[in-house]
């Protein structure tokens, strides 16, 4: 549930964007590797959540050039050998690829 709040207040960007980019680059830092811990998550319905917030966080960042490294992490995994890890990178990569605008 978490996540879901997070990612509705981090998509909401009329009036979260400022508040994400004031954050300090090691608490948004930590955060993100939190995030991307929990979806290695043996849930899916949490792999889901997950992968909606980290291509939120993935919307406003990746076009700043900031997050480079996420999309090279997420194609990585999507070969791991456990399955869940393999299909919660593949769904965020499908998510980060519906927010971003060409």
């Amino acid at each position: 549930m978490a996540a879901v709040i997070c990612k509705n207040l981090i998509a909401n960007r009329a009036n979260t964007l400022d508040i994400w980019l004031q954050l300090e680059p090691f608490f948004k830092t930590n955060m993100k590797e939190a995030i991307l811990s929990s979806l290695a998550s043996q849930s899916a319905s949490v792999r889901t959540q997950i992968a909606s917030l980290v291509s939120a966080i993935a919307a406003i960042e990746i076009p700043r050039g900031e997050w480079l490294d996420l999309i090279t992490n997420l194609c990585n995994n999507s070969g791991h050998s456990e399955h869940h890890i393999k299909l919660a990178s593949l769904q965020t990569l499908g998510f980060i690829c519906e927010e971003l605008e060409p």
